[in-house]
């Protein structure tokens, strides 16, 4: 995959998640980890609001477009949340071809 196209993804995903932060979440604190390696680059955003049931949550476009952005970049999305302690969340792209 092009660079471009694999920057494109990354950045969108990254939009998405703190996009989904400040209009769900009502945190107070937000935490950004960037790792990056030769094969793949990785992300979690984690924060302390209000969370969510998972297995009762709809998914939105939100969700769906930042599983969808890493499965592009043959990476996936790790998406872990309790409510009223907060939303972990973990993309792993794929820096290779």
């Amino acid at each position: 995959m092009a660079p471009l196209k694999v920057r494109r993804h990354v950045f969108f995903a990254f939009k998405e998640a703190l996009t989904n932060v400040r209009k769900h979440a009502n945190a107070s604190r937000v935490g950004i980890e960037i790792e990056v390696s030769r094969q793949t680059f990785t992300l979690r955003i984690h924060d302390d609001g209000r969370g969510f049931d998972l297995s009762s949550q709809s998914k939105g476009y939100g969700l769906k477009n930042l599983s969808r952005r890493c499965e592009a970049l043959k990476g996936r999305c790790d998406i872990a949340s309790t409510p009223g302690e907060g939303t972990r969340i973990e993309m792993v792209f794929s820096l290779r071809p």
